[in-house]
């Protein structure tokens, strides 16, 4: 799995999983389960994770039972704290690929994936993040991460779901944000709309969409989906779509839109969501993330001369790993990494 720091993180990165009370977060009480982890200090901007600790944790049995994939699970870790005097707030989530997982049948792998759906919902994580990815029968079954969400929101009442991230050019934005809107009402406006265009050239190939269009049709499906979420008779002439007098139903229950976040790989990312008010998604293996301080003050500015309230939000995720020890983590998820 990977942890992330949440909104304004300047590289911060919480360990994955913490005692609860001290999260603050809202644990029933019938989770009389204890949460721990051991934290070491980096040399970076803040808190990293080495090996997560836990003990006593039925959700520690989900984790294991789909992490054994390839492709590990990922936790968004957040938390509050207060740097030169500003509060910080951060949250805790489970990016979520529905894993294969060797000898078990597909509807296995499902049950166990939502196995981890309903543990991250009893033990008060904060959201539950879903990938989108397709054709590879070794690595993952989360083809659909709006079809999914709605299942997860039909079983849920209270975890946030997200889309990490819903690849736009790979279908029609019209049926996109039909779809992301009946996940918000389903959810009751739980929805975070993560959106991004994927390096998987193949899934592009397979799909006879050209990838070198990839990052054009991103921007003109997106700006479709948030216009016809608050338009009706939505009319759009662009180099991809060509749309007339079309009214998107349903729209979401979260207005002007949900929540949107922009996965920023490309140089040009930074200042358009910066300027556009979206927030940032992040993500690195075993690269430095300095590498990313020159963007960020980019996006940040472009953020902030846009006139948008508050702190530009970022988001990181980065690789840790479920174990009891440093040494049987590497042992056990060393051979998955890249």
């Amino acid at each position: 799995m990977a942890v992330a720091s949440g909104p304004n993180g300047d590289g911060q990165v919480a360990t994955a999983l913490r005692r609860s009370r001290s999260l603050g977060l809202p644990v029933p009480t019938q989770a009389k389960r204890r949460i721990s982890a051991r934290q070491s200090r980096s040399t970076a901007d803040g808190d990293t994770c080495r090996a997560l600790q836990t003990r006593d944790l039925p959700l520690l049995k989900s984790l294991k039972t789909a992490t054994v994939a390839p492709a590990p699970l990922a936790i968004r870790c957040t938390w509050d704290k207060t740097v030169l005097g500003k509060v910080h707030s951060m949250e805790l989530g489970i990016y979520h690929e529905f894993p294969v997982l060797p000898g078990r049948s597909q509807a296995e792998c499902f049950a166990a994936g939502f196995d981890i759906v309903d543990a991250g919902e009893e033990y008060g994580l904060d959201v539950m993040w879903l990938a989108e990815l397709h054709f590879d029968k070794r690595r993952a079954l989360a083809a659909s991460p709006l079809v999914l969400g709605t299942a997860i929101a039909a079983r849920t009442e209270r975890i946030r779901i997200g889309t990490s991230v819903q690849v736009l050019p790979l279908a029609n934005p019209l049926r996109i944000a039909e779809e992301a809107a009946t996940l918000d009402h389903v959810s009751k406006g739980r929805l975070i709309f993560g959106v991004g265009r994927s390096g998987v050239v193949k899934t592009y190939e397979a799909l006879n969409i050209a990838y070198s269009e990839s990052k054009d049709r991103e921007i003109e499906c997106l700006e479709i989906i948030q216009r016809v979420w608050q338009e009706d008779n939505f009319s759009y002439k662009g180099k991809f779509y060509d749309i007339q007098d079309v009214t998107v139903v349903p729209q979401p229950v979260q207005q002007p839109t949900p929540e949107i976040r922009i996965a920023a790989v490309s140089v040009e990312t930074f200042p358009a969501a910066g300027k556009a008010g979206q927030g940032l998604f992040l993500s690195v293996r075993h690269e430095d993330v300095r590498m990313f301080k020159q963007h960020i003050d980019v996006y940040r500015k472009a953020w902030t001369d846009a006139g948008h309230a508050g702190e530009a939000p970022v988001y990181l995720r980065c690789p840790g790993f479920v174990a009891k020890t440093d040494a049987a983590a590497q042992e056990a998820y060393g051979p998955t990494l890249m």
